[in-house]
């Protein structure tokens, strides 16, 4: 639930320079600390200024309620926090600073419980003071810590460290969140100053050079692309700009438009170098955007770093992607659920395994694009140009050895969602993993499928009624 406070709308950055709080473009939200901060800060100043509330300027404050189960708490939330909205003239102001304060300790109840805030709290940098890691140690031995990156995505790093204490496990902890951070500054589009946003810009009708991790993801994501038959495609991103277009203009595109931006896209016209780690492209105008794959590159090199610290047991997710190593805190089989396609707050199965396990989830779940009340796959067809059929609902893929990287599985579910269950299967075959599967089957039932290797640690959990 999203609510904003004094009714001001999100923005993309919340800057507030005139607040003190910490700029951020990756953040988007404030917890309900910072504007309890704020309104102890201002009491006796709110008091003294005159009734409106000009201070905020057209600054934005939202406030995330997650996972807050209690109705009864959300009530209170709700009318709070619609006093706070009230405007000033519709009552004596006074009384509604009192409210404000009054309310403070209320709402500190309400939504300081640790299941209802976000993994980390951002605090206020201070002189350049780096965000403080927030980490646990839930049970002996094992260290928890978790954050939202790259734009919002939830991540997770769990390992064990017998006999350290909380700041060698601190120090372990900053190491993979600065690995994930370097690596979200090399793919990163949305970054004028990243690598790729750098690559995209750059004439590739004669060779570039490029890092050591950005070839290592072209060289991957050429062996998908052959594979997949060019259903894995990092160059669509001509085709999925005009579909974000049509979202901003609520206009489907025209097949003309559709069949122009297909021309400046193709990995068929992208050839690598590995001698000099360059790329050349036969024609201009191509673009990468690997957000298909570069999720699971990144659990990769997080992976990679608490192995080479030492840890020989850990777990690291991002959003849909998880590996696990080593063995789990209780030395029992890991379990991983999978979401209902069609619910998001029921489970759909289970995957389980010992020792190494990785996991990749390709869905519509949460970012459908919405076109005149008609709603689109995010995924794009290289072929085509259009989004791919709204009849699957979900893909996974896994592995359960050392063998196959997280980028690996990452792709094939995007490559998967594209091909369908039938080619998909094959798909997964062909590169030795293991898929599942869930399409829109006859009047709205959900059918599955899935690779042989998977049924020993595949359990569904919400059978559908016959």
């Amino acid at each position: 639930m999203l609510l904003t406070v004094f009714g001001i709308h999100q923005t993309p950055s919340l800057k507030f320079q005139k607040l003190g709080l910490a700029a951020s473009d990756s953040l988007k939200f404030l917890t309900i600390r910072h504007l309890m901060n704020l309104f102890r800060k201002r009491s006796m100043s709110l008091q003294k200024q005159t009734p409106t509330l000009g201070f905020l300027g057209t600054k934005t404050i939202q406030i995330r309620m997650t996972e807050i189960q209690n109705r009864k708490q959300q009530n209170i939330g709700r009318t709070v926090l619609k006093e706070l909205q009230r405007p000033p003239h519709r009552k004596r102001f006074a009384a509604a600073a009192a409210a404000i304060l009054i309310s403070a300790s209320v709402l500190l109840l309400i939504f300081m419980d640790p299941g209802s805030l976000p993994a980390e709290t951002i605090q206020p940098k201070k002189g350049g003071e780096k965000n403080r890691i927030r980490i646990s140690e839930p049970s002996p031995g094992w260290w928890e810590t978790k954050r939202h990156i790259y734009y919002g995505i939830p991540a997770r790093i769990r390992f064990h460290l017998p006999d350290a204490d909380m700041r060698e496990a601190r120090k372990i902890a900053e190491k993979a969140w600065a690995e994930f951070e370097r690596i979200g500054k090399i793919f990163n589009p949305s970054d004028p100053d990243s690598e790729i946003s750098r690559l995209n810009s750059a004439d590739k009708t004669t060779p570039v050079k490029v890092s050591e991790e950005m070839f290592e993801v072209l060289k991957l994501s050429r062996l998908l692309w052959e594979k997949s038959d060019g259903a894995f495609d990092p160059t669509t991103t001509p085709v999925k700009k005009l579909w974000q277009d049509g979202v901003k203009k609520q206009q489907i595109p025209s097949k003309r438009e559709i069949k122009n931006a297909l021309t400046r896209t193709g990995f068929g016209n992208v050839e690598l170098i590995p001698e000099k780690t360059t790329v050349v492209c036969k024609t201009d105008g191509i673009k990468f955007d690997f957000g298909g794959i570069a999720k699971g590159f990144s659990v990769d090199r997080a992976v990679a770093l608490l192995k080479n610290s030492g840890i020989n047991d850990g777990l690291v997710q991002l959003g849909g992607e998880i590996a696990a190593f080593g063995s789990s805190q209780d030395g029992d089989p890991r379990r991983i659920g999978i979401q209902h396609p069609t619910d998001i707050h029921k489970t759909w199965g289970t995957i389980s395994a010992q020792g190494a396990l990785r996991v990749s989830t390709s869905g519509n779940y949460r970012q459908p694009l919405r076109i005149r009340g008609h709603e689109f796959y995010h995924i794009f067809s290289p072929e085509t140009g259009m989004p791919v059929s709204q009849k699957v609902l979900g893909v996974t893929t896994a592995h359960f050895s050392k063998k196959t990287s997280s980028a690996m599985i990452d792709g094939a579910a995007t490559a998967i969602t594209v091909m369908g269950s039938e080619k998909g299967m094959k798909l997964a075959q062909k590169l030795g993993i293991q898929a599942l599967v869930l399409t829109r089957g006859h009047r709205g039932r959900i059918k599955q499928d899935s690779t042989f290797g998977l049924s020993d640690h595949y359990e569904q959990i919400d059978p559908q009624d016959p």
